[in-house]
C-alpha cells in the first residue's frame, strides 16, 4: 500500500481541499524532483497570493498541470508464492510457485539450492524468462519440493533478495499452507503388523571391478614371479620334456621289440627310424640320412655297428632274424647313454650360468668397494 503525506497551504490555499502527494521516501529520482517542484510552488504561491490576487488563478493551473504531467509512482509489490496443490504425501513431491514483479533496473534473485526449504527437502527448480512490459519486470521459479514430516498443516514463505550497492535485502511471500494427506486413516494402536518370511529372489549382478582388480593382482604376482624364477622354470620345464620324449621313446621301442617276428622287415625298418630320430634330436645331428657305415664311422661302438648289419641283412638282404640274439640291446642302450649325457649338460649348464652371475655380481662389489 502506498503511503501518503499532506501539505496544507497558508491564507487562501487552506480553505481549498488539502493537496495529497505521494510521500516520497518511496519515490523514484524523478518522481521526488517533481514533488519538491510542487512543494516549493504551492509555498511560494500561497506568500505572492496577498500581493497579486490573479496569481491565485496561475497557481491553481500549475498545480493541477503538476500532478497530471508529474511521473506515477511504482509501488512495490510483495513476492507471490504458493502451492500448486493443496495436500501433499510423506515422500510425494509437491510443486511451489514463486513469481515476482519488480523494476526493471532492479536485481532481484531467487532462493537456491543453498537455502533452507524446511519443513520440505528441495528436489529440483525451473525457471521461468524474465517477462518485462510496462507494468515491470516478472521473474519466476517453481521448485519441485518434498516432505517427511507429519505435521497436518506445513506452511512455506520464500523470499526474493534484492541486490543493492553494498547489500541484499530478503523480501518474504505471503505464507502458503498445503494439507498432508493421510495415509492410516485408523488409529495406529489397532494395527498388527503382517509376517512375511517368502524370500525375495534377486537377481546376482557380476562385480567387474573385483574381477579386474583380482585379475590384474594374478597378473603382477605372476610377472614377479617369473623374474624370480623364470630361468629356474624354463630350465626344469626343459628337463621334464625331455625326460616325458625319452620314455616316449622307451614305450614304443620296446613294443616294437616284442613285435616283431623273423622275417618281419616292416616293424625292423621302423624300429630303426624311430631310433635314428630319436637320437638325431638328443645330439642334433642328421642321424636319420645317414647309413649303417656312415652311422659306424661316426660312433665308434662294434656291438652297436654289429646289431645295425645284422638288421640291414635282414631288411636288405631277405635274410631271416634271430630274434633271440641282443640285437636291440645296443641300440636302446646306446640310446640311453644318449639321453642321461644331455640331460648332464642341461643341468650343468644352469649351474654355470648361476655360477657366472654371482661371479659378475661379487666382481661389481668388488670394483665399487
Amino acid at each position: 500500500m502506498i503511503k501518503r503525506m499532506t501539505i496544507t497551504a497558508p491564507g487562501w490555499l487552506s480553505k481549498a481541499n488539502d493537496v495529497k502527494l505521494p510521500e516520497s521516501g518511496i519515490l523514484r529520482p524523478e518522481v521526488k524532483h517533481w514533488v519538491s517542484w510542487l512543494r516549493g510552488m504551492l509555498i511560494g504561491g500561497s506568500r505572492c497570493a496577498n500581493l497579486f490576487p490573479f496569481f491565485r488563478t496561475i497557481v491553481c493551473l500549475l498545480v493541477g498541470s503538476a500532478f497530471f504531467l508529474a511521473p506515477k509512482a511504482v509501488a512495490q509489490h510483495a513476492p507471490e508464492g504458493r502451492f500448486l496443490s493443496d495436500s501433499v504425501r510423506i515422500g510425494s513431491p509437491v510443486y511451489y510457485s514463486l513469481s515476482y514483479r519488480h523494476s526493471p533496473d532492479e536485481v532481484v534473485i531467487f532462493p537456491d539450492t543453498n537455502y533452507h526449504f524446511a519443513p520440505f527437502e528441495l528436489l529440483d527448480k525451473q525457471f521461468f524468462p524474465t517477462r518485462t512490459s510496462a507494468s515491470g519486470s516478472l521473474d519466476s521459479v517453481v521448485y519441485r519440493l518434498m516432505s517427511f514430516e507429519i505435521d497436518p498443516v506445513q506452511s512455506l514463505s520464500l523470499p526474493v533478495f534484492i541486490i543493492s550497492e553494498k547489500d541484499s535485502t530478503p523480501f518474504f511471500a505471503e505464507p502458503d499452507t498445503v494439507l498432508l494427506k493421510e495415509m492410516i486413516t485408523v488409529p495406529v494402536d489397532t494395527l498388527s503388523l503382517k509376517a512375511n518370511t517368502h524370500f525375495l529372489p534377486l537377481q546376482q549382478e557380476t562385480n567387474y571391478a573385483l574381477f579386474y582388480l583380482i585379475a590384474l593382482g594374478l597378473l603382477v604376482l605372476f610377472g614377479l614371479l617369473f623374474l624370480l624364477f623364470g630361468k629356474q622354470v624354463r630350465n626344469r620345464y626343459r628337463l621334464y620334456r625331455l625326460q616325458k620324449r625319452h620314455l616316449a621313446f622307451l614305450q614304443e621301442f620296446r613294443q616294437i621289440r616284442k613285435s616283431v617276428g623273423q622275417a618281419d622287415t616292416v616293424m625292423l625298418e621302423k624300429m630303426v627310424v624311430l631310433w635314428k630320430q630319436y637320437i638325431e634330436t638328443l645330439s642334433n645331428k642328421p642321424y636319420s640320412t645317414y647309413t649303417t657305415k656312415e652311422i659306424s664311422d661316426r660312433i665308434q661302438d662294434k656291438s652297436l655297428a654289429e646289431a645295425l648289419k645284422h638288421i640291414d641283412r635282414t631288411v636288405y638282404g631277405g635274410l631271416p632274424f634271430d630274434k633271440t640274439s641282443e640285437t636291440f640291446t645296443p641300440l636302446q642302450d646306446f640310446a640311453v647313454q644318449l639321453y642321461e649325457k644331455r640331460r648332464k649338460e642341461m643341468v650343468e649348464g644352469e649351474k654355470k650360468k648361476v655360477k657366472k652371475k654371482a661371479g659378475e655380481s661379487g666382481g661389481k662389489e668388488l670394483v665399487q668397494r
